[in-house]
């Protein structure tokens, strides 16, 4: 999945940023991605780790969690 199209679920969902708005898809939403692959690391749960590592893309398709 691609942050446009994580973003289109978060805002059909009526999930908002911490300001309160919209998710637009862009570097907002990868710092999303990348902040929760980081947490899951410090948490030794790397099988979920692994999930966030393969679902999420950048548009070029490279791991949007780096």
């Amino acid at each position: 999945m691609s942050g446009s199209e994580l973003a289109d679920h978060l805002n059909r969902n009526n999930i908002q940023t911490n300001y309160g708005t919209d998710y637009a898809g862009k570097r907002g939403i990868y710092n999303l991605v990348s902040a929760t692959y980081h947490e899951l690391v410090a948490h030794g749960r790397q099988s979920d780790t692994d999930k966030v590592a393969l679902a999420f893309v950048k548009e070029d398709g490279s791991y949007a969690y780096l």
